[in-house]
């Protein structure tokens, strides 16, 4: 972390952690080609055949994974966690029937521990002109490593999307819930304005212990 000693500090995430991965990545992409025939009039008046052609990528699978430089030569707390520098292999399958509807499946497996840490299936249905929505369920396991720990299994849902209110103007909403523990996880109301280069958006959340009302710039959109 260093050269961050003259910023400010308030609490842990005002500083960047150092890291050094190298992470490698395997997308095969899946493209329809479907051809239409369709009929017209022609300078007669009688019809004339015609052929269109439009191309569909339905579907991906992608494989990444990555190694921790850092954690290899790790010798913090040596003598109670052993050095795991690969991360959990992530396996990505997504499938897209049409243009407006995308299914999204992905799962991460630990070479460590020799089983699936988390699993991800989401459905999600779009239009530029309209908006989006979305429903999923996760499933994530306990874990106990140097470089994480979640203490509990958690069963969570989550639904939402956004509403385009006007050209500019997006209204979006967020709601998740870990049914494994009885409890929410988060409550979202946000607001934004698309400019040409940039958005500004005016947010409700909602999370165990915490209420926040933030007003945020997406300057270039980055």
């Amino acid at each position: 972390m260093g050269g961050q000693e003259k910023l400010p500090y308030y609490d842990s995430r005002d500083r960047l952690a150092p890291e050094d991965l190298t992470t490698y990545s395997l997308t095969n992409i899946l493209t329809r080609k479907r051809e239409t025939v369709h009929l017209r009039r022609g300078d007669d008046g009688e019809p004339v055949p015609y052929l269109t052609t439009d191309y569909l990528d339905f579907a991906s699978v992608r494989l990444e994974q990555s190694y921790d430089r850092n954690e290899a030569q790790r010798d913090d707390m040596r003598d109670e966690y052993a050095r795991r520098p690969l991360s959990d292999l992530m396996a990505e399958v997504i499938v897209r029937p049409d243009d407006y509807v995308d299914v999204v499946l992905r799962s991460w497996w630990s070479p460590y521990i020799q089983k699936i840490t988390q699993a991800e299936t989401t459905v999600r249905v779009h239009d530029d002109e309209i908006g989006e929505a979305y429903i999923g369920f996760d499933l994530l396991s306990t874990v106990d490593e140097y470089k994480r720990y979640r203490e509990k299994a958690m069963a969570v849902g989550k639904i939402g999307g956004s509403l385009r209110l006007a050209k500019n103007v997006t209204l979006g909403a967020d709601y998740r819930r870990d049914f494994a523990g009885s409890k929410d996880l988060e409550k979202t109301v946000r607001l934004t304005f698309e400019g040409e280069c940039y958005d500004v958006y005016l947010g409700f959340s909602q999370t165990p212990g915490n209420n926040r009302i933030e007003v945020g710039f997406d300057i270039l959109k980055f």
